[in-house]
């Protein structure tokens, strides 16, 4: 009797082992196609997102300075010199600092004018593509 239960049990494990070995089989293939457009994908991402520099920062310098935007003359800030590999640009920010009592800054006693220009260098092409300058004028109330 005992037999015929376990010949019974085996049966129905093997049923259901082959039912779902088959949807199983199927998952895996979906899973593995998935995975492997996946890695294609990101491997093609990382090729285009890396970039190694043409230009080193002597370079990058005289470029800078024939557009007059790498000021050190000032003590106070030094020039930053920065490579972006996703984009392929060098970064170019020097600031400088004055005094100015010109306008509304007559008024107090006087104004600090802080002067940042960021220039972004093509290293492919080694030119300039974009020219940015910002003046900030804080007035001191002393």
């Amino acid at each position: 009797m005992k037999l015929v239960y376990f010949k019974a049990f085996v049966r129905s494990v093997l049923h259901c082992f082959k039912k779902y070995f088959f949807v199983f089989k199927l998952m895996i293939k979906q899973y593995s196609l998935s995975l492997i457009c996946l890695l294609v994908f990101t491997n093609l991402a990382a090729q285009n997102s890396n970039c190694k520099a043409q230009l080193d920062s002597n370079d990058v310098i005289k470029i800078a300075q024939k557009e007059n935007g790498y000021w050190n003359n000032d003590w106070v800030f030094n020039p930053s010199i920065q490579f972006d590999s996703k984009s392929c640009e060098w970064q170019v920010q020097s600031t400088k600092t004055g005094h100015s009592n010109k306008g509304n800054c007559k008024h107090t006693n006087g104004c600090t004018v802080v002067t940042t220009l960021i220039l972004i260098i093509d290293d492919k092409t080694k030119k300039v593509k974009s020219k940015k300058k910002d003046k900030l004028i804080l007035p001191n109330y002393e």
